[in-house]
Order: C-alpha cells, then sequence, then structure tokens
C-alpha cells in the first residue's frame, strides 16, 4: 500500500465556492486518516464552454496552441480555489501547474495522446506537503507547448497519474454516485450499479454514457488499483473491475444508454451482442410498442439498435422495464455474484 489515493473532481461537483469547500473537507478526512491525496481538478462547469466562445469571438479559426493556453486557464483557477479552500481548512496543499506534472504530450492541440509519464515531480512535491492539487485535461508536449487532452480529458489525467504512481485508489468524484442502469434524468427508476466490468464500461461511454472519457476507460484496463466513481453526500459507489467471472445468460443486461445522433438504443451486458436471438428478441420487443428498430451494431456486451429520433426515450424505457426491471424481480439473478473482484485492491475507505 502506498498511502497515495488520486482523486479526480468533475466540473459538475466543483460548481461554486460551497462545493470547493466540501471538496476540500473531504480530502482533509483522508489526510486524517493518514492517506496523501492527488487532487486533480477540472474547470468549473460551463467554463471551458465560455472559454471556447470568447476564442471564436476573436476569430473564426483560433490558433490551436494559443487556444489550448486559454482553455487550461479553467483547471487553473480551479486547482487554486481547491488550494485556497484546504489551506482555509488547516490543510496546507502544493498547487502544481501543467509544467510542474511530468505528464507528456504527443504535441497535438486540442486532442493530445499521453505518451509517458514522470511520477517524480509529484512524489517530490507530496514530500513536502500530504495534499498535491493539479490541472486535469492538460500536458506539456517535447517543446513545452501546452496541449489540451480533448473532452473529459481530466478522467485520463486523473488514471495516468495513479498509474505511474501505483496509488492506493483512483477516485472519480461525480454529481452522480457512479454507474446507472440508464441515465436517471430519462429514467427515474433507473438502477444504481455497484459493480461494472471495464468492457462494459467502455461500451457504455462509447455509445451515449459520458460519465468518464473513454480513454481513460481503456487505461483502466491496465491500472493495478481500484477505480471508483463516487459523489460527494451520497454513500454509494461504482467499482469497476477487470472482467465478468461467470457470464450468466444473453439476458443479463447491467445498462442501457442512448444516443440522440445518429438516434439509437444500445444494451450492454455481459452476453448480449454474442446471442443472434437475444437481438431478434429486443427487436420485435420495439416493434410490438410501435418503435421502428434495426440491429445497427454488435460486440460481445453491447448491442446497438436504431430507432427514429423522436422515439429514443419510449425505446429506452420499454427496454429498460423489459430487461432490467423485469430481470430484477426474477430469482437467482443476483449480479453481485456473477462479477470479479474489483482491480487487485480494495478500494479506500469512503468518507
Amino acid at each position: 500500500m502506498t498511502g497515495i489515493v488520486v482523486r479526480k473532481y468533475g466540473g459538475s461537483v466543483l460548481d461554486g465556492d460551497a462545493a470547493f469547500r466540501r471538496a476540500a473537507r473531504s480530502i482533509a478526512r483522508s489526510v486524517r486518516d493518514g492517506r496523501s491525496v492527488v487532487a486533480v481538478v477540472s474547470a468549473v462547469r460551463g467554463v471551458t464552454d465560455a472559454l471556447v466562445d470568447r476564442a471564436l469571438a476573436m476569430t473564426d479559426a483560433p490558433e490551436p496552441a494559443a487556444r489550448d493556453l486559454l482553455l487550461a486557464t479553467g483547471e487553473l483557477q480551479s486547482v487554486a480555489l481547491l488550494a485556497l479552500a484546504l489551506a482555509a481548512d488547516g490543510v496546507p496543499a502544493v498547487a502544481r501547474n501543467p509544467w510542474q506534472l511530468g505528464l507528456h504530450t504527443d504535441g497535438v492541440c486540442g486532442d493530445s495522446r499521453l505518451r509517458r509519464v514522470n511520477p517524480l515531480p509529484i512524489r517530490v512535491a507530496l514530500a513536502d506537503a500530504r495534499v498535491v492539487v493539479v490541472p486535469g485535461f492538460v500536458g506539456r508536449a517535447d517543446d513545452d507547448t501546452l496541449t489540451t487532452l480533448g473532452r473529459g480529458g481530466s478522467d485520463l489525467t486523473a488514471m495516468a497519474i495513479a498509474d505511474a504512481l501505483d496509488a492506493e485508489a483512483c477516485e472519480f468524484w461525480k454529481n452522480v454516485p457512479g454507474l446507472f442502469s440508464a441515465d436517471p434524468d430519462v429514467i427515474p427508476g433507473a438502477m444504481h450499479r455497484e459493480r461494472v466490468s471495464v468492457e462494459e464500461a467502455l461500451e457504455l461511454a462509447r455509445f451515449g454514457c459520458r460519465l468518464l472519457q473513454d480513454r481513460a476507460i481503456e487505461r483502466a484496463a491496465s491500472v493495478r488499483c481500484p477505480v471508483v466513481i463516487r459523489s460527494l453526500g451520497d454513500e454509494r459507489a461504482t467499482v469497476f473491475v477487470r472482467k465478468i467471472a461467470n457470464p450468466c445468460d444473453p439476458s443479463s443486461v447491467v445498462a442501457i444508454t442512448h444516443l440522440r445522433e445518429p438516434a439509437s438504443v444500445s444494451l450492454v451486458g455481459s452476453r448480449v451482442g454474442d446471442d443472434p436471438a437475444f437481438a431478434e428478441k429486443a427487436r420485435r420487443l420495439l416493434e410490438a410498442t410501435g418503435v421502428p428498430a434495426t440491429i445497427a451494431s454488435r460486440s460481445g456486451c453491447r448491442l446497438t439498435l436504431s430507432v427514429p429520433a423522436h422515439r429514443v426515450e419510449a425505446a429506452l424505457r420499454r427496454l429498460h422495464d423489459h430487461f432490467v426491471h423485469h430481470a430484477a424481480s426474477q430469482p437467482n439473478r443476483d449480479r453481485s455474484r456473477e462479477l470479479a473482484s474489483p482491480l487487485d485492491r480494495e478500494p479506500s475507505r469512503k468518507d
């Protein structure tokens, strides 16, 4: 055990001064429990979009390096504010900028790939303070140009740092306590999922669920520490597991996600894409409800159906009622027994 926890706080969580103070108190509890914390922060919700608009107000074609430099200021504000909130709570913290992180990119502005991560700068900072606050979303090229990691890039920052530090856990603090069987804003009765395989989470991210960046989830497959999604003020959490240990029948659906352009619904679960009969059953279920549907694509754990744009929510509700709510009411369908253990180590205790 290293005693280091990497915590990523998203912009939807850090939505005002009170939210920064709540995050600081949560980090302070971990410090009192004996842990060191690397806090990776995003820009406050709406700030990045506002900065994009400012760039476009100057020119229709912003120069990429200047645009990335402007966008990074959103994350830097969050770094400074969280460090100030921690100090006010009696927890000295070291605030770092993108050139002090050791995150090296391929130099492509706007959508960089990480080439390597040098953990030494953060380890040195942790020797001076129990908390280091760093910006997500940004890294530097070999020529020291600052570049951004694409939408959701702060998730990738946190995953890469946790991997490089061999952290005790990598925690993503969001405005929801993890993954659900569908978007709770669309399906009020959506079921919270305590454990989801990395493969399932990746398919969900690629086909509509934007809770974590897909490239960050790809990296989760190789990290050695538990990866957890949780929320301030909620005891529930979702833990990523490496795989389904004993895949059950093809009708085991962990979640259903959707896209509006092009319009589609995707069922994700241990083997839902392997069985043509299951795909036809889902299609006919929608047809019987008056929703035209065609089988668009399948993978091992995903089935995607194309539907009319104005019937997406109707399709989502019907499939969720049948394959999630109805299935959950059947005996011997306790999915928690089917899942493999979390990634190597148990997640750190909840605050």
